[in-house]
């Protein structure tokens, strides 16, 4: 048996205590700590993530004109920078 001090909310040793070998000595399996680590960690950060819903997306939907035509058909062709030759 392992025995361990007992120590109160000062830090004073106050006593020792027994452990009992059959819960305390027994070996320790790796893997299963990792799993209930990563669970517990997992289980803290839950609910504070999210994804953007189709209707909070910036954009998307129907495209709003045809890639060349309708934007070189709101130029007017007189007024400077318009982005035509003047005729």
């Amino acid at each position: 048996m392992a025995n361990v001090s007992v120590f109160n909310m000062q830090g004073k040793e106050v006593g020792k205590m027994d452990l009992n070998d059959a819960i305390f000595a027994a070996p320790v399996h790796e893997h299963l700590l990792h799993l209930a680590v990563v669970a517990q960690l997992a289980n803290k950060r839950q609910g504070t993530q999210k994804a953007l819903t189709r209707a909070e997306v910036s954009g998307g939907g129907r495209k709003p004109w045809r890639q060349r035509e309708q934007v070189m058909q709101d130029k007017v062709p007189f007024v400077p920078r318009s982005g035509r030759a003047a005729e």
